[in-house]
């Protein structure tokens, strides 16, 4: 039942999308809008048939701005700085303004170029968890919609010429050999601070940066999102060297930490595992009882069979 449940919401799903119904969330740049019946209901009042989706003039003229500004050969940091500077409402409304990865997420919208892309992703729920794959692009569904348009197609195949020539530069070593690399939540940092200080001004995070100091690259702190999305998001300029913040830091816990200090450490993290193992085995046995409980249903079941 719950496939064939998920079958025909599949079916449903490109159908509106065949018709050209939005079926999704907002999307910067355009604008939902509700097509109603053309009679009333019992209520007196019209119900919403589908959604359709309209360009928003003044978010698409920011779109446009993106695409030129990166063909021109600004990165993704600048071009989020600038639309900060210019006060320019971000796509999610965020109070951190625009970033580096909500401008490229325009930049590989397929919709701005007049293509609708449909089953990128399959819903998948297994063992009372609920989580999604991406499906190959063989699966993927291509809809033309030069009414939704934003980007002419000239201008969007110059900014993804660039973004192929970045991609290749990135995952290619000198020799033209791939380099893969873990993702950075699963690397432990080399930086004592980084990831886990925070700016006294906006709350983002410090992170390790590096700056030009004659002939060499001095190591340095500094606000992530003063670096990245500029000052109109940040005032805090401020970066200081990773030697002299480290030492300052280890330091002050030197300092902090006495003897009574950790004795009593090492006391409440005793009590908390020992409450867990306690709290495991009250589990086993409840798990053992209903283990029980469905194995007598089953064998009465099989009797009566």
């Amino acid at each position: 039942g719950r496939e064939k449940g998920r079958q025909r919401t599949q079916v449903a799903m490109l159908g509106k999308g065949k018709a050209r119904h939005g079926a999704g969330g907002r999307v910067y740049g355009y604008e939902n809008v509700d097509v109603l019946s053309e009679m009333a209901g019992a209520d007196g009042k019209q119900t919403r048939q589908y959604v359709i989706r309209k360009v928003n003039p003044t978010e698409a003229a920011v779109v446009r701005r993106i695409y030129e500004r990166y063909a021109s050969g600004l990165g993704l940091s600048l071009i989020a700085k600038a639309l900060n500077a210019e006060c320019v409402p971000c796509a999610r409304h965020d109070k951190y303004g625009w970033g580096p990865s909500g401008i490229r997420e325009i930049l590989h919208r397929d919709l701005y170029r007049g293509v609708i892309v449909w089953n990128r992703t399959q819903k998948i729920q297994s063992a009372g968890t609920r989580s999604q794959r991406r499906r190959p692009p063989s699966e993927w569904v291509r809809l033309d919609a030069p009414d939704l348009q934003i980007i002419p197609t000239e201008l969007w195949s110059t900014v993804h010429s660039r973004l192929e020539e970045a991609k290749r530069l990135y995952l290619r070593n000198t020799q033209g050999q791939l380099l893969t690399r873990p993702s950075g939540e699963k690397l432990p940092s080399k930086y004592l601070l980084s990831g886990l200080a925070k700016c006294g001004v906006c709350g983002g995070s410090v992170v390790a940066m590096t700056r030009h100091h004659g002939r060499h690259r001095r190591k340095l702190y500094g606000c992530m999102f003063y670096h990245k999305r500029g000052a109109a998001i940040c005032s805090n300029g401020l970066q200081i060297e990773q030697d002299r913040l480290d030492q300052a830091v280890l330091q002050a816990l030197a300092d902090m930490l006495d003897e009574d200090m950790l004795k009593a450490a090492v006391e409440r993290a005793l009590t908390q595992l020992r409450a867990g193992q306690a709290r495991d085995v009250r589990r086993k046995g409840e798990i053992d009882c209903e283990l029980s409980q469905v194995e007598t249903h089953i064998s009465n079941m099989m009797d009566a069979i």
